[in-house]
């Protein structure tokens, strides 16, 4: 392994350990925001809004239309926050998507910032020497 290897191994490992701790992160912040008895009454005060909000339940219900709504909003099934669910059920789905594709990105601009810096000598040599009397028109 060269040392230019070895350098761009570290960076990814520390790449990759930034977005696993942000991901890590961002869980216990939701889960510290969302899973709280306070946080899901709000979560079913809203649901209700949105359910007085839908042209299509209001009819179901016998209830007329509310002249100020502006859009028929689809009431949400979840009976809690998406994000917590996310985080919660779907946590190591979230951890493989955010690794894989990060790592897409880092090879993508891997290989363009070692083709910018590494090229071949003879074309160097050739850009920078003067034309030949023989190719001038």
């Amino acid at each position: 392994m060269t040392p230019a290897n070895g350098i761009w191994l570290a960076a990814y490992i520390a790449f990759a350990a930034a977005i696993a701790g942000g991901m890590f992160y961002a869980r216990s912040a939701v889960m510290a925001e969302y899973d709280t008895p306070e946080a899901k009454a709000e979560w079913e005060k809203w649901r209700e809004k949105a359910q007085l909000d839908s042209k299509k339940w209001r009819k179901e219900h016998g209830l007329p239309d509310d002249p100020k709504a502006t859009i028929d909003r689809r009431p949400p099934p979840s009976e809690e926050p998406p994000a917590l669910v996310m985080m919660r059920d779907y946590f190591g789905t979230c951890l493989f998507a955010a690794l894989f594709f990060g790592s897409l990105l880092f090879a993508m601009l891997c290989f363009a910032i070692r083709g910018a810096f590494s090229g071949d000598e003879a074309v160097a040599e050739g850009a920078t020497s003067q034309p030949d009397s023989k190719s001038q028109i």
